[in-house]
């Protein structure tokens, strides 16, 4: 073979090489395009959903608000307080909702309540011209200053109900140390306005109100086709029941 031979034959074999690689580049190409829309749909998706988690919470955080008596705002505060000493914002809720229910009960000059005001150093007409979020920082103060582990399980109890018993890891920070928790919920953006509640709410009164309207769309349109369904699947039914073996007759026995 010439030398020239030699050259044309590598020439048409890089040729061959080089249209190669371009189609697998083309092909890496294409599946990174693939790659790059799946994760964008990916990431839509997971959008969607914490947008859709943020307005439960939102939701579910007006909701105990309200059943509190609480503000929105001074709520939102008081569940981040808790929740960095363990409590739920149902035990808050609750509690807040017992104490509410024990001062009113002391208003009325009830004897359990008033009593376990006392073992604090406290009376209704220390309280009541408080919010109710400043009557559980006072309340908590004074607990916190008890010295029997046992008396202060018994005023928690006995002013907070069940749930008074979750609350004593944020009682032991005292007044001083709720309101501080209160102003950190505020710098980190874990405190809510009332406004920004409301609208969260009713974000989440939408979403159940479309999906309530796609279920009853979805009902509609399968109840329209289910009898025509129904038969398709009674003859697919009768089409198989007709086919199987005809020797599956129990065997005589002998």
């Amino acid at each position: 073979m010439s030398l020239f031979s030699i050259l044309v034959d590598i020439g048409a074999r890089t040729a061959d090489l080089e249209t190669g690689l371009d189609r697998v580049d083309k092909r890496l190409e294409a599946f990174g395009d693939g790659v790059k829309r799946v994760g964008e749909i990916l990431t839509a998706g997971a959008l969607v959903e914490f947008g859709k988690s943020v307005i439960e919470a939102g939701d579910h955080m007006k909701t105990a608000a309200d059943r509190a008596n609480v503000a929105g705002d001074a709520f939102s505060e008081l569940a981040y307080a808790a929740k960095q000493n363990g409590v739920g914002l149902d035990a808050l809720s609750s509690a807040i909702i017992k104490m509410n229910k024990a001062l009113s009960e002391a208003s009325t000059g009830a004897l359990a309540p008033n009593e376990a005001l006392t073992a604090l150093g406290l009376t209704f007409k220390d309280l009541k011209r408080l919010a109710p979020e400043l009557q559980l920082e006072v309340i908590a103060d004074r607990i916190n200053k008890l010295q029997s582990p046992a008396d202060r399980a018994r005023a928690e109890i006995a002013l907070f109900g069940k749930a008074g018993a979750e609350l004593g890891p944020l009682f032991e920070h005292g007044a001083e140390g709720i309101e501080k928790l209160r102003q950190e919920a505020e710098n980190v953006g874990a405190a809510f306005s009332e406004d920004t509640l409301k609208n969260l709410e009713e974000a989440h009164k939408s979403i159940d109100r479309l999906e309530s309207s796609f279920s009853g769309l979805a009902a509609t349109l399968v109840g329209s086709v289910a009898p025509e369904l129904s038969k398709i699947l009674d003859t697919i039914t009768a089409i198989i029941s007709q086919t199987r073996a005809p020797n599956s007759k129990r065997r005589s026995i002998s």
